[in-house]
């Protein structure tokens, strides 16, 4: 199993809005300042998981029922019009997870999400399963066979379809059968008279660009199936994400009572801090994904700082790229070790991207001596 598959499954909307209530509802208060006491509070966080994850256990099947009508009722006109019954895609949790920069806000990255999207469906498009292909046609074929049937049928007696029975079911339960498979085998059919597989260079190039997420084995392999599968469990069908929330109602409750209390310490040295008791707002959601990284890797690191005229902040959006720079991606080499250091360009990628939505934001320290770095090197090329 990848680590993607593996990693994906704790990822899910419900566990997410769970880890928000038990954090972040007890860590601020009323001016959005850390509650005195909550940093200390081991037993405290603890027992936040355990109550929601026995809450979570006893809400259960009513939570089932209601995430599965709400499913229904918010995509059915969606899938009908996509004539897709699996869905369109979208990005998953670990996806948005991944994309998602420090000091970003959240309307510019619903933007750069929505872009990617377009670019990510018509990549994936451009790659077939011979196989599937086969026997989508074959359905298609069949189904269509009998569907043409009954509405000979139905134009000859009008009353067949209510009256004549198969297999106790009438002829209009077929119609509406056989019209469901004819349309979801059509939609597994490739468009044979197109191909996009020499645009594969652009789009991939195009969908980096958008989600700064490029694993170094994709490149010059925009051709590669493995490239594909890859972003496929990134950027799932809507049905997809709606088994894998179904299957958490299920495992929640069992990480939240079982597994999360033990995170609870890690979580709690994360965020604390010496200074002050104040936070800003602007880093509510670093905060978050620093909390995120600490739940995956249980790195025991203090990382919150004090800033003047601002506040706690966490360390990750003050862009120290002394201290957690990848030299791969233009920072000088970093003073910390291997297992705190931020890989695969995510700082550098969110100080670019904050500084083309902040125009007017000067860097200082570090951030400003990779800034000059890369103009010196952007005016040598």
């Amino acid at each position: 199993m990848s680590p993607l598959v593996s990693e994906r499954l704790f990822l899910t909307q419900s566990l997410e809005w769970s880890l928000s209530y038990c954090i972040f509802d007890g860590m601020f208060d009323d001016r959005l300042g850390i509650c005195k006491g909550f940093l200390d509070d081991v037993d405290g966080l603890r027992l936040r998981f355990q109550l929601i994850g026995l809450l979570h256990f006893l809400l259960l099947p009513f939570m089932v029922v209601f995430m599965t009508v709400h499913f229904f009722l918010r995509h059915a006109q969606q899938f009908h019009s996509n004539r897709s019954y699996l869905g369109p895609r979208q990005w998953s949790p670990l996806a948005l997870w991944k994309f998602r920069e420090f000091n970003e806000l959240p309307h510019l990255f619903e933007q750069r999400m929505s872009r990617s999207s377009i670019l990510a469906s018509a990549f994936i498009a451009t790659f077939s399963n011979p196989y599937i292909t086969i026997f989508a046609k074959f359905v298609s074929y069949i189904s269509g066979s009998f569907l043409a049937l009954l509405l000979v049928v139905s134009v000859l007696g009008e009353g067949a379809l209510l009256y004549v029975h198969i297999a106790d079911h009438n002829l209009l339960w077929w119609l509406g059968m056989l019209t469901a498979t004819y349309t979801g085998a059509r939609a597994l059919i490739p468009d044979e008279t197109k191909d996009h597989r020499e645009n594969n260079d652009v789009l991939l190039e195009d969908l980096c660009a958008q989600t700064h997420y490029c694993p170094d084995h994709w490149s010059q392999r925009s051709r590669s199936v493995q490239v594909k599968d890859e972003l496929c469990e990134l950027f799932q069908f809507k049905a997809q994400i709606f088994l894998m929330e179904i299957f958490s109602v299920l495992l929640t409750p069992m990480c939240l009572c079982f597994s999360l209390p033990s995170s609870a310490p890690a979580v709690l040295a994360f965020i604390r801090y010496v200074h002050r008791d104040r936070i800003s707002l602007f880093v509510r959601q670093s905060t978050a994904v620093s909390c995120h990284n600490v739940l995956m890797s249980h790195h025991d690191r203090k990382h919150s700082r004090y800033v003047d005229h601002v506040g706690v902040v966490c360390d990750y959006s003050l862009f120290d790229f002394e201290r957690f720079g990848d030299e791969d991606y233009g920072a000088e080499k970093s003073r910390s070790s291997e297992g705190e250091r931020l890989v695969g360009g995510k700082l550098e990628n969110s100080f670019l991207s904050f500084g083309q939505a902040h125009p007017t934001y000067q860097p200082v320290g570090a951030a400003k001596a990779f800034h000059d770095r890369l103009n010196s090197f952007k005016d040598a090329k």
